[in-house]
């Protein structure tokens, strides 16, 4: 068995505001592709006139229902903003605010995507992309994500807009339904009369970064290895990648309060699920030499149980349990007001996303901002 496309949601983080307690823990509240105005609120014509920057935190879910890793993850912008705003990406924690990772707190590294300012004929060991500002970052040993992947003086149907997925037949490009397949004859109409979209000939590589600096807004990004393709100026562009090696839900600071009780975690692990782990932290505190009542920081009480029964309360959310406690795990002798402590890790991995909209800039009702992903 394999990760599969459907198996990866992007969902919103439980307080989505422009205050300090903006982000926080992963919710329910999925990202749709496609959707207008999914994560981020509507620029209104007072914010475009005195300029604003805002946040969005979401999170890449493996929601793989046998519990499989999802191995290698990189997430990445694929295209800068077609509008005069910018976009910006980092990475956050399962548990950061708006107080924990706005950029004056300089406490994460962003970065973004530009357009190749030089071309390549592979082998080199660095490229230049020209960015909207100079100020994205592309920190050693991460990955830039180069692609060749949009199509440029296409001819595009008149009812197309920007963000539209569009299909190629008899020569243009004409608006059909939206759908994250983008392989041709499939794409993105990305504006300009360029289609984003992956072809036969599309190259597309990560390569691991060493150094960058900047000249104007143009970055230039050394690397610890070679381009492997030829790519021109044109239809390339490169971006800075979150990436997280290991993708799945995890148990971590168990903690075991008796002086007689024991429990086995070493044969007996808390089993952590994919779809119902969420983050928390968690007590399990004993009524009796048996029995026992379980609640999470966040998520309240879930409920009683005993050393005799494994315990698997479920999230009514998802239908999966929260977390196993094996009944196999417990030894010894426990009494009332010993406890268990443990933290659960949700299997996703948590993204920070940054709008700024320059004071003056002009109005744009087609905006786009697609996000790409890889999973091994």
């Amino acid at each position: 068995m394999t990760i599969s496309a459907t198996d990866i949601k992007f969902r919103k983080s439980v307080v989505q505001t422009d205050t300090d307690a903006n982000g926080g823990r992963k919710g329910m509240v999925q990202v749709i592709s496609g959707a207008r105005h999914a994560l981020f609120p509507r620029v209104t014509k007072s914010q475009r006139e005195s300029g604003l920057t805002r946040y969005r935190k979401q999170f890449y879910c493996n929601e793989n229902a046998e519990n499989l890793t999802a191995y290698g993850v990189l997430v990445y912008l694929m295209r800068p903003s077609t509008a005069e705003d910018m976009f910006y990406l980092a990475k956050g924690t399962q548990r950061d605010t708006q107080a924990d990772f706005k950029k004056e707190e300089m406490s994460r590294e962003w970065t973004g995507c530009g357009q190749l300012e030089t071309a390549l004929n592979g082998g080199e060991t660095e490229v230049s992309l020209t960015m909207e500002n100079n100020d994205f970052e592309f920190p050693e040993d991460s990955y830039l994500y180069l692609s060749d992947n949009t199509m440029t003086g296409q001819t595009i149907d008149e009812d197309v807009r920007v963000g539209d997925s569009v299909t190629f037949s008899a020569g243009s490009w004409s608006k059909i339904s939206h759908t994250d397949d983008i392989q041709h004859p499939n794409g993105w109409y990305v504006g300009n009369d360029e289609v984003l979209t992956i072809q036969e000939t599309t190259n597309e590589e990560f390569l691991l970064i060493d150094s960058y600096s900047y000249a104007g807004n143009v970055v230039t990004i050394q690397l610890k290895e070679q381009v492997a393709n030829a790519y021109s100026v044109a239809n390339t562009y490169g971006s800075g990648c979150i990436y997280e090696d290991e993708v799945e839900a995890t148990i971590a600071s168990f903690v075991v309060t008796s002086t007689n009780g024991t429990y086995d975690d070493t044969t007996h692990p808390v089993t952590a699920f994919n779809k119902g782990t969420v983050e928390d932290d968690w007590t399990v505190t004993f009524t009796d030499a048996s029995n026992f009542s379980v609640s999470g920081a966040v998520t309240g009480s879930v409920g009683t149980g005993s050393v005799n029964v494994d315990f698997e309360p479920e999230n009514a959310n998802t239908g999966v349990a929260y977390f196993s406690l094996k009944s196999n795990g417990f030894g010894g002798s426990f009494a009332e007001g010993d406890t268990i402590t443990f933290t659960t890790h949700p299997s996703a991995v948590p993204l920070l996303l940054c709008e700024e909209v320059p004071a003056g800039a002009s109005q744009e009702p087609n905006n786009l901002l697609p996000l790409g992903s890889y999973t091994e």
